[in-house]
Parts: C-alpha cells; sequence; structure tokens
C-alpha cells in the first residue's frame, strides 16, 4: 500500500498506477522470449560482485545459487536458450522465495537492463491541505479558507535556487565549526590513514567527497565569492576530510572477534567463512575451488598433535594396497611423450573442468 507522510489515507492514483506498471512488467517478463543461460549465469555473478563491492551480505544459500546455476548451464547444450520458467525451477529456493540478486538477474536478462530499471512517473503525493480541502467540499463546506502557502526562509535551501547554492545554504552553519583550526598546521601534523578505504567507509567517503566538490563548484560560481569564507571553508573541508574519516591508531588496534566467536559458536564462524570464500572464488571464476570450500570438511587445527598424528611412522603403510603390473614397470617409451599444447589446453581448460577463463586456465597456458 501506499501511504500518504503527512495522512494515514492511501493515495488511491498512486496505487492505481503502480498495479497498472505492475501488471504490464508480468505480462512482458511472461511473454519473454528466451535468453542465453550463460547472460543469466553472467547477470548473476555480476550482481552478486556488486552486492558484496557495497557492503550487502550475500547469505551462504544465495551463494550456492551461482554454483548451482553454473552446473546446470555447463549441461546444456552450447547454443541453447531458456524460457522463464527454467530460470525460475533454478533459482527458487524450498520455501518458494528467489533471493535479490537471482530476482534482479532474471529482470536483466529476460527483459533488458533499460525494461529492468524502467518505473513510470508516479503523480506526485497531495498534501494534507489537499486532504483537508476535499473532505470540506464532500461535507458540503459552503467557504473554505485558501491555504496561504509557506514562504522560503532566505537561510534555508530551495528549489528555485542553483543546486550548489542550496547544498552551501544548507552546510553553512556545520561549516563554520570549521574557522577556529588553520589547515596548514593540521595538514603539517603527521597522521596514520588508512591506504585503501575500509568497506564500511567507502558510501559515507564518497558521498562526503561528492557533496564537498559541489560547495567548490556553488563557491566558485557565486558572484564575488571566490576567495569568501565559504570558498575557504569548502577548500579546508576537502584537504581535511581524510583526516577525518580514514584516521586510524598509529599503534593499530586489534580487531574484535566477529559475533559466534564472542559468543562462543564457532563453526557458525567457520560456515561464514567459507561461505565469504565461496563467493570470492565463484567471482574469480574458480567454480571447483568454490565448490569444494562449501562442501569440503573444516581443515583440522594447525597444531603440534596434527602433525605427530600425520608423520606417525606406525600408520604409513608398510608396502603398497597391491602389488604394480610388472609390465609396466618395466616399460620405457623409446621417445618422450609430445603433446599437442592447443589439444591439452581444450581438455584441461575446457568449461567441464571448471577453468574456463578462470585464474588456473590462465597459469596453465603460462606454463604450457
Amino acid at each position: 500500500m501506499i501511504m500518504n507522510r503527512k495522512t494515514p489515507k492511501i493515495d488511491s492514483m498512486i496505487a492505481v498506477a503502480l498495479v497498472s506498471s505492475f501488471s504490464e512488467a508480468a505480462h512482458a517478463l511472461r511473454t519473454a522470449p528466451p535468453v542465453s543461460p550463460q547472460e543469466l549465469v553472467h547477470a548473476l555473478h555480476v550482481l552478486q560482485q556488486l552486492a558484496s563491492s557495497e557492503g550487502r551480505p550475500v547469505h551462504l544459500p544465495e551463494a550456492q545459487l551461482l554454483l548451482s546455476l553454473s552446473a546446470a548451464v555447463s549441461s546444456l547444450p552450447a547454443s541453447a536458450r531458456v524460457h522463464l520458467p527454467w530460470a525460475w525451477g533454478q533459482t527458487v529456493q524450498p520455501d518458494g522465495y528467489i533471493p535479490a540478486t537471482a530476482q534482479e538477474a532474471i529482470l536483466h536478462a529476460f527483459l533488458g537492463e533499460a525494461a529492468a530499471s524502467r518505473r513510470p512517473p508516479c503523480p506526485a503525493p497531495r498534501r494534507a491541505s489537499q486532504f483537508k480541502l476535499l473532505e470540506l467540499e464532500q461535507l458540503g463546506a459552503s467557504r473554505v479558507e485558501p491555504t496561504i502557502p509557506l514562504q522560503p526562509s532566505p537561510d534555508a535551501p530551495s528549489s528555485e535556487h542553483d543546486s550548489g547554492t542550496d547544498a552551501r545554504l544548507g552546510y553553512r552553519a556545520s561549516l563554520a565549526n570549521l574557522d577556529p583550526f588553520t589547515a596548514e598546521e593540521i595538514l603539517a601534523r603527521p597522521c596514520c590513514l588508512f591506504r585503501v578505504p575500509p568497506q564500511f567507509c567507502k558510501g559515507v567517503l564518497r558521498k562526503s567527497l561528492h557533496l564537498v566538490l559541489d560547495l567548490i563548484r556553488s563557491s566558485a560560481r557565486a558572484p564575488g565569492d571566490a576567495s569568501g569564507p565559504d570558498s575557504v571553508r569548502a577548500w579546508k573541508l576537502w584537504f581535511l576530510l581524510p583526516r577525518m574519516l580514514l584516521h586510524r591508531p598509529s599503534c593499530g588496534v586489534n580487531p574484535p572477534p566477529s559475533p559466534p566467536v564472542a559468543a562462543g559458536d564457532r563453526p557458525a564462524a567457520s560456515d561464514e567463512a567459507r561461505a565469504r570464500r565461496a563467493v570470492h572464488l565463484a567471482h574469480l571464476g574458480e567454480l571447483s575451488a568454490a565448490r569444494q570450500a562449501l562442501t569440503a570438511d573444516p581443515l583440522t587445527p594447525a597444531t603440534d598433535a596434527t602433525f605427530e598424528h600425520l608423520s606417525d611412522p606406525n600408520r604409513r603403510p608398510p608396502e603398497p594396497y597391491g602389488p604394480l603390473d610388472p609390465e609396466l614397470l618395466a616399460w620405457a617409451p623409446a621417445s618422450p611423450v609430445a603433446l599437442d599444447r592447443a589439444a591439452l589446453l581444450t581438455t584441461c581448460a575446457g568449461p567441464a573442468k571448471g577453468l574456463h577463463q578462470g585464474r588456473q586456465a590462465s597459469l596453465l597456458r603460462q606454463y604450457v
């Protein structure tokens, strides 16, 4: 339901517009032509990579979708094309839910990028005063006093002004707090900064830099304010912003343990680490290694007891489990075996081996 911000009533015009838009999108999706399954895998791969880079969690069942979908596509012919029901059956979970990245991948693959992101303009929501006038008219009010529009304050941003000027006026009081500080003195002091912005700070840093650049441009466009206080404050914020957001202690700090480890739940922490490693390997194209990271048993702890257990001579078999063929032991080729390089690369780095366009395939081409 679409609710108005100032009144609990539903704006029927917006609701009807969105329902009509949803019906059109659903009809276009049902009647969409078949697409290449590789395109669906590529879209899911890119969307999961974007989700990880933006800090959105990709849970274990959602990460396994990329592996299962790639395995299903590898069993199809190279020229095969799939319809929506096939993609639906490959991505739907046992509870009937399709993860967000899989939904986006289906929309992009079957509708295209333009149609998947298209959103028709909705009518502007009615104000509370408009609802009040409508109620009075329905009740048969003979006279309604006209509402006087609020005049914008001279210090508040207004949509009729330039966007840069609005930003400058809106942050003028906050930027005035930088006046007691001298940029030359602060920049002369050594400061420990992160060389690469942490994942949790990238979005805030990007928005802050965009805002500072907007303030600098608006100050430069303002008549007679190229070297005024607003311009000085904007440039001062530009130079001091990295020290504000990327500062780290010089001695370093020990990161706190993850919540499962702090609560004593080691298996849960291990599962999270395995899921992150599987997503990273899948983004690199290492599907076999990603599948092994999800299905393999956890490693034994690297302790002296583990080393003694592995190097115990009593556990070593005294002789082979079965005798070798004497002809095999006595056979020696007349000349060294010559393998065709193209055939070897096709066999070892083909899509059936899960190494196509991956890091292992690149290493194989380098050393063969």
